[in-house]
């Protein structure tokens, strides 16, 4: 090796040393900075006509595992998600209460039934009777303030998801803009590593967000998409805009489709100027976006849900009375009469039939419906997996009823008006195929006195009494929002009692009091599964008593899983995050260790060109 030979690797060994010892210095100093990997260079030897020249150390890396930062990265968007959820789960169990809490809807259902009970055995009394009025307020209250929350909780997350896209937008800005820098930067000799970290903190807080996957082509650009295949960034930003449909309140739903939609939603806006849905089904799964949209139009609907179901049960509990059909008998076909006098829009008349030949029974549930726009109705509309619903529109009178219920029926029964608002159903008679079981109605009252013991107690807007209507949008939705005690019952509790005045009721009567509390707290009735209450094919079955009970009990065991799948989640993220910190976090021991070695080729390096400088000198003296 000659001495020019010596002298340039000794040169290019001290531009190394003098490069390792700059690194190891950023090294050490960014050992705290949040993002910075631990770097590393790439020494890769000169070569010159076969020989060994000296190094090239110019091209810094990062050390990283990618692998783990990928699951990292799909991990972290579930545990926002899972850690979003489990926040506002939390939330709806500690207003609901707990079975036996203090402000607990079961310990006030209680306090209200037993002020019934009370009432049963000291009818006469005003202040029993007022005690049962004011827990009645107290409980409907209770389920207005409920309702309140909950929808504060929507509107929350509809808040959340349109703030989002503001960081979402600059976070998807940034990644274009350290992108291009990258690719620009990507054939230097000192590489991108240091722009390469700043990028992926960008792209780690969309990853919070959405469920993000990354590629990576071979210059160290980036593409990044949702897990559901919708394209956030080619190499050009998506841009990304909330659709607001102002307010949320009980009536306001996702639709997919544009014009159905009465709340706000996350548009993905093409290059091309399209629009994508990126609340839609199936393109976001996880991060805190899915969560806030599940939140908003699945979970905290099904909490109102079953504050609905809840305050309806109770009002109907009250408020309805069974028609019982009359058998009637017409040569040979058998029948029943029934009057549906007073019957109201979302009232059910059940007919029930039985196949002679097999036995088995089918129940069909005629649902009256004052507007035509609503129909067709759902099977759910009446809480039962045992019949099949048909909504039968009562607008254009008793010949078009009679008319619709034949046309349903077929041609084995006969359908007549018999006049006074009552009809007759008569079977197939000497053919004896089928047998009518029952006909009868459930029919909601309307007035405190004249239709029997069942009384609105509890009331809708303007004191209209709850017959499940379904017209227009359901009586239902929302119902708990304006559940309130009849201003006429507060105005004279007499009424609690007293139910005919011609001839008057006693006022020590007690069949009223013992039919409320009974309605309560006795009457088995179904329950329609969309609240989350049962399923559609095993609806849940039980006294307004068990209903409250059971939805208490539901929402603490979504609580519950919700805080376990957080914790699990965490406890994962926990896991990988140490992992990948291993694999990129800055070894103050390792940077020591690596400082002294350069120290030493520092000097040995010297001491080659000292050694060369002497033999020059020696040289030059000959």
């Amino acid at each position: 090796m000659g001495l020019t030979s010596a002298l340039s690797m000794a040169l290019s060994g001290l531009n190394a040393n003098q490069r390792g010892l700059q690194l190891t210095a950023t090294n050490i100093a960014n050992a705290d900075t949040p993002g910075y990997t631990a770097k590393t260079i790439d020494q890769t030897s000169l070569v010159e006509d076969g020989r060994v020249i000296g190094l090239d150390s110019t091209r810094i890396q990062r050390s990283l595992d990618e692998a783990i930062q990928t699951q990292l990265r799909t991990e972290s968007a579930s545990g926002r998600y899972a850690e979003r959820i489990d926040s506002y789960q939390s939330r709806l169990d500690e207003l609901f209460g707990t079975p036996g809490g203090t402000n607990g809807l079961d310990v006030l259902f209680s306090s209200f039934t037993s002020a019934l009970e009370g009432l049963a055995t000291t009818p006469e009394s005003y202040a029993t009777r007022s005690e049962a009025i004011t827990s009645g307020q107290v409980l409907a209250g209770q389920l207005n303030s409920l309702s309140d929350d909950v929808q504060t909780m929507r509107q929350e997350n509809e808040t959340f998801l349109r703030d989002s896209v503001r960081e979402m937008n600059a976070a998807l800005q940034n990644i274009q803009r350290l992108n291009d820098r990258i690719l620009a930067n990507s054939s230097s000799s000192s590489g991108t590593a240091d722009l390469e970290d700043q990028r992926d903190i960008y792209v780690d807080q969309l990853a919070q967000y959405l469920d993000v996957q990354i590629s990576k082509d071979n210059k160290g650009g980036v593409r990044i998409s949702t897990a559901g295949g919708a394209s956030l960034f080619d190499g050009t930003a998506a841009v990304l805009e909330f659709d607001s449909r102002g307010q949320v309140t009980t009536e306001t739903a996702y639709d997919f489709k544009s014009d159905d939609r009465s709340v706000g939603t996350i548009n993905l806006v093409t290059t091309s100027g399209s629009k994508v849905d990126l609340l839609q089904p199936g393109l976001l799964r996880n991060g805190s976006v899915a969560a806030a949209r599940d939140l908003r139009d699945d979970i905290l609907v099904e909490a109102q849900g079953q504050l609905d179901q809840f305050a309806a049960a109770m009002a109907s509990a009250l408020g309805n009375r069974t028609e019982e059909g009359t058998a009637v008998t017409s040569g040979t076909q058998d029948g029943f009469d029934l009057n549906l006098t007073g019957l109201q829009a979302g009232n059910p008349i059940s007919f029930t039939v039985s196949n002679v030949s097999s036995g088995q029974e089918s129940t069909i549930s005629f649902v009256r419906v004052d507007d035509p726009e609503s129909l067709p109705l759902s099977d759910s509309v009446t809480g039962r997996s045992d019949d099949t619903v048909i909504g039968i529109d009562f607008s254009g009178g008793t010949s078009s009823v009679i008319s619709q219920i034949q046309s349903a029926l077929g041609g084995s029964f006969q359908v007549s008006d018999e006049g006074g608002d009552t009809i007759r159903i008569l079977d197939d008679g000497v053919v004896n195929a089928v047998e009518i079981v029952s006909f009868d109605a459930q029919i909601t009252s309307t007035s405190l006195t004249g239709e029997g013991v069942a009384l609105p107690f509890f009331v809708d807007v303007g004191g209209t009494s709850f017959s499940n209507s379904q017209d227009g949008t359901s009586q239902l939705q929302g119902f708990s929002s304006r559940i309130a005690v009849n201003s006429n019952l507060i105005e004279d509790n007499s009424r609690l009692v007293i139910y005919e005045t011609s001839p008057e009721t006693l006022d020590g009567d007690s069949a009223r009091p013992l039919f409320l509390f009974d309605a309560l707290t006795g009457t088995v009735n179904s329950y329609a599964s969309e609240s989350g209450i049962g399923t559609v094919s095993a609806p849940f079955s039980g006294t307004v008593d068990d209903l409250v009970s059971q939805i208490i009990s539901v929402r603490g065991a979504e609580a519950e899983q919700a805080a376990n799948s957080a914790n699990s989640q965490s406890n994962v993220i926990d896991i990988l995050q140490n992992r990948f910190s291993e694999s990129t976090e800055v070894s103050i021991d390792r940077e020591m260790a690596r400082l002294v070695e350069l120290q030493t080729a520092y000097a040995a390096n010297a001491r080659v060109m000292q050694v060369v400088q002497e033999l020059l000198e020696t040289i030059i003296r000959i």
